[in-house]
């Protein structure tokens, strides 16, 4: 089997003229549909956990070549040459789509011995390989599309894959590939039908198209997804005898696992690879020796929090908030700021807990004593995006500030970052409980050491590296691997043995931290582990993707819900609305569940009217207007700004232009820096968030032309709403169309400094869509 898949897999790549070139993705592409072609298995998904856009074309063309290689490797050797003749290839004018000598078939005489003897004089021996026709099929049609199969037909020849004459027939064998975007650029093959998919096709036309493709004899079937291009509708993906579904992924993840899935772990595309396909990253559990009175509180804190049952994604539990407190501001003010970032939970009388702990932790100062142990220190920060962003922003900016004054030498870096810094010995990873990005890390670097303070590793989830393991081993051993995956036994075998010897280390870790504080007798129960739903973050495309899965587009059940606000609604299950998870999506009403953020996809429009979002968005955030306020209440703070970057000629000319008291101010002094990094500068020391960091900045050199900003907002807000980008705001796709107006308008920013139209962009859909005002749900309820 191997022999012949190596045979087909060079076929493709000499169609392909990749040969020399040879991306190994294709290899593991090809290796796991050739095991499901000859399994008995019906249906495929087969997850990528890498996303390549210059490759994209070459995947596709690759299993679609794959497939036809496959069903021409399988039709056996023609014994009746009645009626059947060769296409007149040499003659085919592409351009015109006729034959010069006006024939355009090589029409079958006779056989003789081990020839075939055909019209023009032309003689073929029967031992090498032949693609024959029926007459009545090409004599008039299905030229051009055999035209461009005859370099397959020249490789599989070469390759001596097939060696005898082979009948195509043009209403048999057939494979259907369904695709959708336009990013893809295809060629027409035989025995191929090919859709692309518009998501504004009606139900009515998915079904007649399902219809009309399942009257033919469809044998293969390939849909191609790939990230914010997965909106194929289901009725599709079940034509055919034999069903593949190529998914790729920016990255390793997956939920809510089905039968047909494998989802391949990044070690698994790898080429040359010997390390395990599972890799559990080396915690570092950062003793603190906190006191009694810090074990006591936090032993108890988290079952207290989920008493209230908070919304994960608008009040996750505040693990890297906590991780985050630091003495560079009083613990008075952190303990506001905690208010600020959750106003839900300081209405709650868990408030005076936490505020307790915001006390204790301040004091004890954990920052410190991990800067003074290590001396070049390279730290990877929390990946905080989307929802968490606007939580966790300032309180992280004051974090690394802190860091920063202790040793100027620590670094920090970000996961855009990291490729440039793998051969960097001993980073540290500030983020432990992020389980699909701690795995995707990995698989660039083995050997990231996570770091985290006793207090929050054991009180809040010592079982992370369990929950990583199992994040990992379920793909693994998803029971369709036993039909088509070599190493499956191997796997489960190894699962088992690393699985007791895990539990047993962090029962061990468990049970010696607790015994510090005098806890004795302790029994620690598996059973009792769950894993924390907050702990698996999914980027926009993947909750997107998610969530569609999950969408009950039929339900015309109509609900009732409430929001705290104190308006209700009545709705269809099936209605439109955008909800805040992680990130901002598209979802309908059935799929509501108390405490979700929503808002109707309806109402978008009229809110963004009503509440003047677009002349809000033109003007300077009120958290910036008195920043030079702010900084005057520093001592010495261009010196301190210095070591964070800032660089001028002269700091008397930064402090009679940046730093003002608050009697000498007045708004005629306002200014920005010209250069962003500057400004950047100042606002994460100050805790100023991107999105007013942006805003600020667009605002103030955009002000002499302020109805083109406004134009520039309102095209935005158009282009989103006209094509229900809202719930799409990272994507690609949208950033490149958005940056396309600041392009067209890049002469109204009074700064000569180069400007990044597509990190602007993202800036202003981040902060349109953070101005939407949103609906809490209190209660729903089906009225049927």
């Amino acid at each position: 089997m191997e022999v012949i898949f190596n045979k087909i897999h060079d076929v493709v790549l000499e169609t392909l003229e990749i040969q020399d070139n040879r991306p190994y993705i294709l290899e593991v592409i090809g290796k796991w549909y050739y095991n499901f072609l000859i399994s008995s298995q019906e249906k495929l998904t087969l997850y990528l956990p890498s996303y390549d856009e210059k490759l994209l074309n070459i995947i596709y063309d690759y299993v679609r070549l794959f497939s036809l290689t496959y069903r021409l490797l399988k039709k056996n050797p023609v014994s009746n040459f009645e009626g059947t003749c060769l296409l007149n290839i040499f003659d085919y004018n592409t351009k015109r789509n006729n034959f010069s000598s006006g024939k355009s078939t090589i029409d079958f005489v006779k056989k003789s011995g081990n020839f075939l003897i055909w019209s023009d004089n032309i003689v073929v021996e029967t031992n090498r390989f032949l693609p024959i026709f029926r007459k009545e099929q090409i004599e008039n049609s299905h030229w051009r599309i055999t035209y461009n199969t005859f370099k397959l037909f020249k490789s599989i020849s070469n390759q001596r894959l097939i060696n005898h004459p082979i009948l195509i027939d043009f209403n048999f064998d057939l494979c259907l590939s369904i695709h959708t975007g336009e990013q893809i650029r295809y060629y027409e093959y035989i025995l191929f039908n090919t859709l692309k998919y518009n998501s504004d096709m009606s139900l009515e036309e998915v079904i007649e198209y399902e219809d009309e493709t399942c009257k033919q004899d469809i044998v293969n079937l390939i849909t191609l997804k790939y990230p914010y291009h997965k909106n194929i509708h289901d009725y599709l993906s079940n034509i055919g005898k034999k069903k593949f579904d190529l998914n790729i992924n920016s990255r390793f993840c997956y939920n809510n696992l089905q039968e047909h899935d494998i989802i391949l772990l990044p070690e698994e595309i790898k080429p040359n690879n010997t390390n395990l396909p599972v890799l559990i990253p080396d915690f570092k559990i950062f003793e603190t020796n906190h006191n009694l009175e810090i074990f006591e509180i936090l032993s108890s804190f988290k079952v207290h929090w989920n008493e209230y049952e908070f919304n994960k994604f608008t009040n996750p539990f505040p693990k890297y908030w906590f991780l985050f407190i630091n003495p560079s501001l009083p613990k008075e003010d952190w303990f506001e700021m905690f208010k600020i970032d959750y106003p839900i939970v300081a209405e709650k009388p868990i408030i005076n807990e936490i505020k307790k702990i915001i006390y204790l932790l301040h004091e004890l100062d954990w920052g410190k004593q991990l800067i003074n142990d290590i001396k070049k220190p390279v730290l990877l920060l929390p990946e905080i995006k989307g929802t968490r962003k606007k939580k966790l922003e300032k309180s992280l900016n004051s974090f690394k500030h802190y860091l920063h004054d202790l040793n100027s030498r620590v670094l920090f870096i970000d996961n855009n970052e990291i490729d440039y810094y793998l051969n960097e010995k001993n980073i540290l990873l500030l983020d432990a409980f992020n389980i699909i990005n701690l795995v995707n890390i990995l698989s660039k670097k083995s050997d990231f050491n996570v770091i985290i303070p006793d207090f929050i590793y054991f009180n809040y989830q010592p079982w992370i590296k369990y929950h990583i393991l199992n994040y990992q081993y379920e793909p693994l051993l998803n029971p369709i691997r036993e039909d088509i995956d070599a190493q499956f036994s191997n796997n489960k075998e190894k699962y088992q043995k690393s699985k007791l010897e895990l539990i047993q280390n962090i029962k061990k870790d468990i049970i010696n931290y607790r015994r510090k504080y005098k806890q004795e007798n302790i029994e620690i129960e598996i059973e009792n582990v769950n894993i924390e739903g907050e702990d698996i973050i999914f980027y926009n495309d993947e909750e997107i993707e998610f969530n569609n899965k999950e969408k009950k587009e039929s339900d015309n059940k109509e609900y009732i819900v409430n929001t705290i606000q104190g308006i209700e609604y009545v709705e269809k299950g099936n209605t439109t609305i955008l909800i805040r998870k992680n990130t901002l999506i598209s979802s309908c009403i059935s799929q509501l569940n108390i405490g979700d953020d929503f808002i109707l996809q309806s109402e978008v429009s009229s809110a963004i009217s009503r509440d003047k979002l677009v002349d809000k968005l033109s003007k300077v955030p009120d958290s910036v207007i008195e920043f030079q306020i702010q900084l005057s209440k520093y001592d010495n703070v261009y010196n301190t700004l210095e070591k964070l970057g800032l660089e001028y000629i002269h700091s008397r000319y930064f402090n009679q232009k940046y730093v003002i008291d608050s009697k000498d101010f007045s708004l005629d002094k306002f200014i920005l820096p010209k250069k962003k990094e500057h400004w950047k500068i100042i606002c994460e020391f100050l805790g100023i968030n991107s999105n007013d960091m942006f805003q600020a900045w667009i605002a103030h050199y955009g002000r002499k032309h302020l109805n083109e900003i406004k134009k520039i907002y309102k095209q935005i807000y158009d282009l989103c709403l006209k094509n229900n980008y809202l719930s799409e705001i990272e994507n690609p796709d949208l950033i490149s169309k958005a940056s396309i107006y600041i392009e067209n308008n890049i002469s109204i920013f009074e700064n000569d400094e180069e400007i990044n139209t597509k990190e602007i962009a993202k800036s202003i859909l981040s902060s349109m869509t953070n101005e939407i005002n949103f609906q809490e749900v209190k209660e729903i309820k089906n009225l049927n």
